[in-house]
């Protein structure tokens, strides 16, 4: 009976987990406690799984740096927030191993909870935006008419009744998106008639949500991540069956459109020049921007780093000597977590930050844990345009769910019980 209570337990808090990456931050923070608590109540199984795969390692040697990075730190106060943030670098590899001692239909209910979720708040917000629009008879904030990002259907403004970012929700969108085709491909022969027609709808609804939130890095990742879908489950088939070869150039097709329309919005009349006192530059060349100082402040101190906390100061320093007036209003971070890395705590936490991703890319890859893999895949491609690590439920999204396909290959990671 006892047994019983802490299995339900456990179960419980990992749901409450997934329900807590939709609300404020605050709340993320308690769930982790929780469960991390719950799961002590099985100390010596978390031991043991860590004797046999000690990856906390490596987590715990990065924290360390991002720790020796504040004995060179000014802004105390910047550093200690960002040390705190990084946590959960610490405590979630350790109990990660008590989600395997959850039953399959358990864990794939956990996973369950994560999409609903995503799915009810999506829902919200567009019925929030159509309540608006009834009310006022405009898409847009007033006095900005005509400009997408003021368009309460899109990007951040969709969020906003949540108070949500719009690239970290399309990257649950984008996982979330995978873990449901996945199960489409894998049970597709035993799926009644309506679940492939509710997987299928759900499917294009969260491309809808992806192309009003008008992310251009997952409408280029997640493209990407689906052929290699395919390709993982239909390779044999694809080099033999012509009907096969067929319907893999309409997807090639399908998906190469939806990736042009969502990478051209952004990009606009592609060009990489620019000039960094132009305040009216296209959302590639603000990123050129903050790539190009980042990379002058890197080389400041390519070695060490600047500090833990002291890396977004240099940045603006760097911005004020280039005159980059966008960067200088909007305060930007290095928008790229590998750049960011370096820039804070030198060369060597950025090896070990590539590592960890390599590493779990590797093992998942020769484990055939094909949505495993396309996680860690989805998250390092939207660390390339994000400064990933320095926001809460960035971390503890990548910390959490590369923990848990690591401990659990033999469970959650087999492909049905996704």
């Amino acid at each position: 009976m006892k047994a019983k209570i802490i299995n339900q337990s456990i179960f419980f808090s990992y749901c409450l987990l997934m329900v807590s990456f939709f609300l404020p931050l605050k709340y993320n923070s308690i769930a982790l406690i929780l469960t991390g608590l719950i799961s002590l109540s099985f100390i010596k199984s978390l031991i043991r799984n860590h004797k046999r795969k000690p990856i906390i390692i490596f987590f715990w040697l990065f924290f360390g740096m991002l720790l020796i990075g504040m004995s060179y730190t000014e802004n105390l106060t910047e550093g200690w927030s960002i040390i705190e943030r990084h946590y959960s670098l610490l405590f979630i590899p350790f109990f990660a191993p008590s989600f395997k001692l959850l039953r399959s239909n358990q864990q794939k209910k956990v996973i369950n909870v994560f999409i609903t979720t995503l799915t009810l708040v999506s829902l919200y917000c567009l019925g929030y935006a159509v309540v608006d629009y009834a009310q006022t008879g405009s898409v847009y904030i007033p006095g900005y008419s005509g400009y997408s990002i003021y368009n309460k259907f899109m990007h951040h403004r969709l969020l906003q009744p949540v108070g949500m970012h719009a690239i970290f929700f399309s990257l649950y969108l984008s996982f979330s998106f995978i873990v449901i085709l996945n199960r489409l491909i894998v049970n597709f022969h035993i799926l009644s008639q309506p679940y492939k027609i509710g997987y299928f709808l759900l499917l294009l609804y969260y491309l809808l949500i992806l192309i009003l939130l008008t992310s251009a890095l997952f409408a280029f990742a997640l493209p990407i991540a689906i052929v290699f879908l395919f390709i993982f489950y239909f390779k044999s088939k694809l080099l033999s069956s012509k009907k096969f070869k067929l319907l893999s150039i309409i997807l090639i097709i399908g998906i190469g459109s939806f990736s042009y329309y969502g990478v051209s919005s952004k990009i606009g009349d592609f060009s990489t020049e620019f000039k960094f006192d132009d305040p009216r530059i296209n959302s590639l060349k603000i990123r050129l921007g903050i790539w190009i100082c980042s990379w002058e402040t890197i080389q400041k101190d390519w070695l060490l780093g600047h500090g833990t906390g002291d890396a977004q100061n240099e940045l603006l320093k760097t911005y004020q000597e280039k005159n980059f007036v966008i960067g200088k209003e909007d305060r930007f971070n290095a928008h790229n977590m590998y750049l960011q890395y370096w820039m804070s705590n030198g060369v060597f936490t950025l090896a070990i930050f590539v590592f960890i991703l390599l590493f779990f890319s590797l093992l998942f890859i020769k484990n055939k844990q094909v949505v495993a893999f396309l996680t860690i895949f989805l998250f390092a491609m939207f660390s390339l345009t994000e400064s990933t690590m320095l926001k809460q439920n960035g971390i503890v999204f990548f910390v959490l769910f590369s923990s848990i396909f690591y401990f659990n290959n033999n469970s959650i990671s087999n492909q049905s019980n996704l």
